[in-house]
């Protein structure tokens, strides 16, 4: 049972650098304990020491460097891709004109 009264799944991640992680995911979102050390600046203390965020990306994203940088490259490509497909697509429209 979590604090909140509902049952919780728990998971352990690893970082890209490292640092393992006993995560709790429950309705209120993701939960890790003791992480006073990790975080460089908290999401949402508790004042339990447990740090609360909205999804398991969220976490990730302001405990991982190396997860942001693979993120947001991931993303930047992706988008590229579209770009690249809709100027290919006005290519293709211009050309049967």
């Amino acid at each position: 049972m979590t604090p909140h009264g509902a049952s919780a799944a728990r998971a352990t991640v690893v970082t890209l650098e490292g640092l393992q992680l006993q995560l709790e995911l429950d309705a209120a979102g993701v939960s890790a304990a003791d992480l006073s050390s990790a975080i460089p600046t908290p999401a949402v203390d508790t004042s339990d020491g447990v740090f609360r965020y909205d999804c398991v990306n969220s976490l990730l994203l302001n405990l991982s460097r190396a997860f942001t940088n693979s993120f947001n490259s991931s993303l930047a490509d992706g988008l590229a891709a579209i770009v690249a497909e809709q100027k290919q697509a006005e290519s293709v429209r211009g050309a049967e004109r």
